[in-house]
């Protein structure tokens, strides 16, 4: 092989494994949010027995939160102030679901970075 062309060779590898390189960095898998629920518990005798649970949403970086959805759209969300949130590093917002704590199984959130979906 020439010179020439050992470098030309060379120099596909070494873009090649750039381009793989920015590809792999730029998937970042950590969500901007951190998301976290715990159930209400009645506040006085009068109270409904329907059993409620409060989502807390944090950011970790600056971000706007479109909407929230829990188990589906299953868990109807009672009061929220989601829509169109603008949240700062550390700023948390919730919203409080009809359903138990024990029933959640999944949580998306929709923000302008992305579609997030958590697991429980």
């Amino acid at each position: 092989m020439t010179s020439v062309h050992q470098e030309g060779l060379n120099m596909k590898r070494f873009i090649s494994m750039v381009m793989m390189c920015v590809w792999l960095c730029g998937c970042d898998s950590q969500p901007p949010v951190f998301v976290d629920f715990e159930e209400l518990q009645p506040n006085n005798f009068f109270s409904s027995s329907t059993h409620k649970t409060q989502i807390s949403i944090q950011a970790l970086e600056t971000i706007k939160i479109y909407s929230l959805q829990v188990n589906r759209g299953h868990c109807p969300l009672i009061h929220s102030r989601i829509p169109h949130a603008e949240l700062h590093y550390g700023q948390k917002i919730s919203a409080v679901v009809a359903c138990e704590e024990l029933d959640i199984r999944e949580i998306t959130v929709n923000t302008d970075q992305g579609m997030f979906t958590f697991n429980f």
